[in-house]
């Protein structure tokens, strides 16, 4: 049977840097919930609640990366795969409200018609800018927030 840690254990045996380690999954766990009532109070378009967002991903990731540079923590297979899932996920910052259609679109846009004269990578372009679109509006609200 495997033991599971609990907050207690956690915070008596690794002291400062489970506790660091604890505040880091805190964070990362209520993110989506911190973005969300962000939104609902000041809109999809404003800046607040992407940089708020932002902010507490920074912190969070930068609290889990002042445990696993220390000696004393060692992260198991599955839990640095996961790190590396969660940098992945900035990514999306990129394709939320108000950045994506401050920028991203933009960009998009121009390489689009930038590469619609060449015969068939202009079309492959138009389809990949149409469903990174499509993409945005339902995947960045629902799983990706």
């Amino acid at each position: 049977m495997i033991e599971r840690p609990s907050l207690s254990m956690i915070l008596s045996e690794k002291g400062v840097q489970g506790a660091l380690f604890l505040m880091g999954e805190v964070l990362f766990i209520t993110r989506p919930l911190i973005y969300v009532l962000l939104i609902r109070k000041y809109g999809i378009r404003s800046w607040i609640p992407w940089f708020l967002s932002l902010a507490v991903d920074t912190i969070g990731a930068g609290f889990l990366t002042q445990v696993t540079k220390s000696r004393d923590y060692h992260l198991t297979a599955s839990e640095q795969d996961e790190l590396k899932r969660r940098k992945l996920l900035w990514a999306l910052y990129l394709m939320r409200d108000p950045f994506f259609s401050k920028y991203t679109r933009q960009r998009l846009q121009s390489t689009e018609k930038l590469l619609e004269p060449v015969p068939i990578i202009g079309l492959l372009t138009a389809k990949i800018v149409e469903l990174v679109a499509g993409a945005q509006t339902r995947y960045t609200y629902m799983s990706g927030s």
